[in-house]
């Protein structure tokens, strides 16, 4: 990572998601995700971006409008 006062900055990422579509029932096809991430950004590229935990729940239900 080049941030003008250095260029040996380092990124780290690490994404994970798990998936579940719902098989019958009422909620037939809903598909729920659940989605983790994690950044480290080394010391000297922190001008640049921080690191951070993430975590979060996608619901998709399909329907018809018309």
């Amino acid at each position: 990572i080049d941030v003008g006062t250095t260029t040996d900055g380092k990124e780290h990422e690490l994404f994970n998601q798990l998936s579940y579509k719902v098989q019958s029932g009422a909620a037939k096809d809903l598909n729920v995700r659940l989605r983790a991430s994690t950044l480290r950004v080394s010391d000297n590229a922190r001008a640049y971006n921080s690191s951070g935990n993430e975590v979060r729940v996608f619901l998709d239900y399909p329907f018809s409008a018309f």
